[in-house]
């Protein structure tokens, strides 16, 4: 296999079927750069996934709620 960064991140996400799940894991043993792409991302979910939830600003649900039901009665919805 050569090199494939969007399989590789495909492999990252859980995103391949189990034939070319295992070619690229083999592959990113063998390869340097992949391996380290795939280290990158994986640091990166890991980051990501660490971060605090933010926090929706007070009366977003309600404003959301009022802008859905005047958009209904908008143009025969």
């Amino acid at each position: 296999m050569a090199c494939a960064p969007e399989s590789v991140t495909a492999w990252v996400d859980d995103g391949l079927e189990s034939r070319p799940r295992t070619l690229v894991e083999r592959h990113v043993l063998h390869c340097s750069p992949c391996r380290l792409q795939a280290a990158g991302e994986i640091d990166v979910k890991r980051r990501v996934k660490a971060l605090p939830e933010p926090e929706s600003p007070a009366g977003l649900e309600q404003r959301v709620r009022e802008f859905l039901q005047g958009r209904r009665g908008f143009a025969g919805h």
